[in-house]
């Protein structure tokens, strides 16, 4: 099934996507499975969850802000830009969340988990949130992007590049 037009989660229910949104999708209360296409951009608040379940294709030319709440990558997703006030974005060991874009971003909410955020995009994605336990890995593949981790993002993994930057403050 489709929805044309925007879809904003608001209520204490539960959402279940397995369709296609074409438009935005906006998850500020109660639990979203998504395991369909959104075509727009994507925002999480809190208390939202947004679940990125097996099927997902979120827009590669959408942005995907997370400001509160909780997302959480079960599946391999690509989106056009990932940035974000706050909220917690868990990405599952196996899967990764994949970024680009040339804007410059900042997500400063909690990044945990064991899979991989990469950044393919030619700005810069700078990560400033708390501490969170992410034991995965951070990429960087566009010769013209760059992630920025500061200390207070915590311990991470492993980092990688190809072709693209990482800097760290000092304090990882």
């Amino acid at each position: 099934d489709s929805v044309v037009g925007n879809v904003s989660m608001g209520s204490n229910g539960n959402l279940i996507n397995n369709g296609t949104v074409t438009g935005n999708l906006t998850v500020s209360s109660g639990i979203t499975n998504n395991a369909g296409a959104v075509t727009g951009n994507t925002t999480v608040s809190a208390p939202g969850i947004l679940n990125l379940n097996a099927g997902t294709d979120l827009s590669n030319t959408g942005s995907l802000t997370v400001n509160g709440g909780n997302l959480n990558v079960n599946a391999n997703e690509t989106v056009g830009s990932f940035s974000g006030t706050g909220g917690t974005v868990t990405i599952a060991v196996g899967q990764g969340l994949v970024t680009g874009g040339a804007a410059n971003t900042t997500f400063s909410g909690t990044l945990s988990g064991g899979g991989v955020l990469g950044h393919a995009g030619s700005g810069s994605l700078t990560l400033d949130g708390p501490a969170g336990g992410f034991t995965g890995v951070i990429s960087s593949s566009n010769a013209t992007g760059q992630v920025n981790i500061n200390s207070a993002t915590g311990a991470i993994g492993v980092f990688a590049t190809s072709g693209g930057a990482i800097a760290s403050d000092g304090g990882n």
